[in-house]
């Protein structure tokens, strides 16, 4: 059962930091955009 809760404890934190990933990577493109 451990095994399992560590798994979607993973899932969970993968899937927050593709998030956090995605809003960051919109902010450095807005960034560029400005900057040129």
């Amino acid at each position: 059962m451990g095994v399992v809760r560590d798994d979607l404890r993973l899932q969970d934190f993968a899937r927050l930091v593709q998030a956090e990933h995605a809003r960051y990577g919109q902010l450095v493109k807005r960034a560029q955009i400005q900057m040129h």
